[in-house]
């Protein structure tokens, strides 16, 4: 979760700027120990802000900024997007330290200027109203009981939504804190933290090194077909749209959840479209490399995404951590970096564990076997009984079934798109066929297949516990073949 802490540490009832505010306001973040121990109280907050979030960084995967008053929130502002931020907390009175010589807000410049620092955080509180914060996602934080009386009442005389406040007492900390949780849990809002992160670290990885762009490697320039290279321009416009895709205001209801999750998978698979082979990186990359094995596995599901997004309406009642998944296999596919997960990955796998503690377990072999040959089995009789076009790939044969005639009650295409992960780097090989006849004198074709199945395919490197792939397919598997 990514919060944004207003606080200059003054008022008629100051806090101390170290730990003692840290821990009772934060602990649920961090942990009480993690600040007893590696908190350093002689850092000097008030001069050095930043070290709260450097310390954040380190410890935990929320990110913390502290801004003093309303000149660091402005400037703040006019650096970057304020609604990438989750949450807010602000405190009224921002009056300390700050710089009188300079010019209050433009349409504040008629206020006395001590009496606008003390009612600050009430002018932070519209600002971001205004810029689509949603007001759950603010508190006030006060030293001053009374202070938030008139404010509410001007907000319901204006009809503006009336804020939530927090007193600075211990009573108010612990409400502060409750509050903190409820939005720390919200899985609206840690699907949208995942996708701005992921973005961002993607558009420093292109600027960076233009071979990042991985997804050069499936379309058709370059194979003989039509088509302009992919530039760093096309993947930053594409990175940035995707980034503003999901507002700040959660959904209101299901159907709500259900047309923005469609919108957003749909802006996501766009690119997959005609030119966009899965097979191509097949022709470009070494003979049993990590690229020849998973880019085309990665490749299909988001190619079959794009096709029924586009063509049917297979793909219904996404939740968080189906999107969470897709916006993974998107972005591995799409772009090029190490295989050590990082941060906005993190996050997103989260969303994608069951809670049950399987995805924390190792892979059963001899389970993921069963499930292969049973999964591969049930779509190639579906296809046979609805006659549609035959495939040894599992990922063709689902997309054949993806078609009027064919419910999901016989196919669930969701499940199906995370089995596509296994069977496409456990591909089915034919082993033997045969030609027979049945008994009303029809001639039909008896195939067997195998899996040369081994689960290093699963990990980026032999032995590679840690590894991106290893952690993702471990955490997919309940959702994949589910009991």
């Amino acid at each position: 979760m990514n919060v944004v802490w207003i606080e200059d540490f003054g008022g008629a009832q100051p806090l101390p700027a170290n730990s003692k505010t840290l821990i009772p306001l934060f602990q649920g973040l961090l942990g009480r120990e993690t600040f007893v121990k590696k908190w350093d109280d002689d850092d000097d907050l008030l001069a050095e802000p930043g070290i709260l979030s450097a310390f954040f960084a380190k410890h935990s995967n929320h990110k913390l900024v502290l801004l003093k008053n309303v000149f660091e929130y402005l400037e703040r502002v006019g650096k970057e997007e304020i609604v990438s931020h989750d949450v807010f907390a602000i405190d009224i009175n921002l009056d300390r330290n700050v710089d009188y010589s300079r010019a209050l807000p433009s349409d504040m410049d008629e206020l006395d200027k001590p009496t606008f620092h003390r009612k600050a955080g009430f002018y932070i509180y519209n600002h971001l109203i205004r810029k689509g914060i949603p007001p759950e996602n603010i508190c006030l934080l006060t030293g001053e009981q009374g202070s938030t009386v008139e404010f509410n009442t001007h907000c319901r005389d204006s009809l503006i939504p009336r804020p939530t406040a927090f007193e600075k007492s211990d009573s108010g900390f612990s409400a502060f804190r409750g509050w903190l949780s409820s939005h720390q849990e919200d899985r609206y809002l840690a699907l949208r933290r995942a996708i701005i992160e992921g973005c961002d670290y993607l558009k420093e990885r292109v600027i960076e090194d233009e071979s990042a762009i991985q997804f050069r490697a499936f379309i058709g320039s370059g194979f003989g077909k039509p088509g302009r290279e992919v530039t760093k321009e096309d993947m930053g416009d594409y990175l940035d749209a995707l980034q503003q895709s999901l507002p700040a205001s959660a959904p209101r209801n299901g159907d709500e959840k259900e047309r923005l999750f469609r919108l957003f998978v749909r802006a996501l698979a766009h690119e997959w479209e005609t030119r966009a082979e899965p097979e191509n990186p097949r022709k470009i990359s070494s003979r049993g490399s990590i690229e020849c094995r998973l880019l085309p596995a990665l490749g299909w599901i988001m190619k079959n995404v794009r096709n029924w997004m586009s063509h049917n309406s297979v793909i219904n009642h996404l939740d968080e951590a189906d999107v969470a998944f897709l916006y993974l296999v998107n972005m591995r596919a799409m772009f090029r970096w190490d295989f050590a997960p990082v941060r906005f990955e993190k996050l997103a796998l989260i969303l994608l564990k069951s809670g049950d503690g399987d995805s924390e377990a190792a892979l059963d072999e001899s389970a993921l076997r069963r499930n292969l040959v049973r999964s591969y089995k049930k779509i190639r009789d579906l296809a046979q009984s609805h006659r549609v076009s035959e495939s040894r790939h599992f990922a063709s044969l689902v997309n054949n079934l993806a078609q009027p005639g064919v419910d999901n009650g016989e196919v669930h295409f969701v499940q199906a798109l995370y089995q596509m992960f296994w069977h496409g780097l456990v591909p089915a090989s034919l082993s033997q066929f045969n030609e027979r006849e049945s008994r009303d004198g029809k001639q039909y074709l008896q195939m067997a297949c195998n899996f040369n199945f081994d689960v290093n395919r699963f990990r980026s490197s032999p032995d590679g516990h840690d590894d991106f792939l290893y952690q993702f397919a471990r955490t997919i598997y309940p959702r994949s073949f589910p009991e």
